[in-house]
């Protein structure tokens, strides 16, 4: 009896987030406008202290929720977002109320610099989950049995099948695909927290497939 050999099951899918170092900078402009808020808070408890009365109450708190917040940006720009977030919340729901205290005091209208400052945290404070929920779901690098497929954003992307495949050069920077029929593809691995391991998925899926890496 002539046995068969047994086929070596093809790699499952690999599907790598692309972790963009941008999210830093989007980062140290959130901690940016925490810094700026604590200015206005700091102003706003300053003023209301100086009218004394039931005004000074309100004024220590204001100060509080200033130092708070500036030492929360500290701390936001050395990696801890979650609970900077929070401070933040705290702080816009803060100013708002403190911009919109002002239609009863001696102006009759509501302060619109403190009110958008207030708005403005609330907003960047509940749609951050939502908005690094989304660019974890669409920034991906997929190796698979048909090919590569690589979407940085809605208008940087590309699919090429194993078969147009010539070869791939992996330098510090990027990754390029290069095609049998010309032309090539490039992988921005420069930008990266996870460059590592956009690398050593791409050679192993180049090494299973018998693509040579340059």
């Amino acid at each position: 009896m002539v046995s068969t050999p047994e086929r070596t099951p093809p790699p499952e899918a690999v599907v790598v987030p692309l972790r963009s170092r941008r999210m830093e900078r989007a980062e140290t402009m959130m901690a940016a406008l925490d810094g700026v808020s604590a200015l206005n808070l700091a102003l706003e408890g300053r003023e209301r202290l100086a009218r004394g009365g039931g005004a000074a109450a309100l004024g220590w708190a204001e100060l509080s929720v200033a130092a708070v917040l500036l030492v929360t940006a500290i701390a936001m720009l050395r990696g801890r977002r979650h609970l900077g977030r929070w401070v933040s919340g705290l702080a816009g729901i803060v100013l708002l109320l403190d911009g919109l205290s002002r239609t009863y005091g001696p102006k009759g209208h509501p302060s619109w610099a403190l009110t958008l400052n207030g708005v403005v945290l609330l907003t960047l404070v509940l749609l951050a989950p939502r908005l690094a929920a989304r660019r974890e779901a669409l920034r991906v690098l997929r190796l698979d049995g048909d090919g590569i497929s690589y979407r940085r954003n809605r208008f940087r992307r590309f699919a090429v099948s194993r078969a147009e495949i010539a070869g791939i050069a992996i330098d510090d920077r990027s990754a390029v695909v290069r095609r049998r029929q010309g032309g090539e593809r490039r992988i921005d691995l420069a930008d990266l927290h996870n460059r590592d391991e956009a690398e050593a998925a791409l050679r192993a899926w180049a090494a299973a497939h018998g693509v040579p890496t340059l």
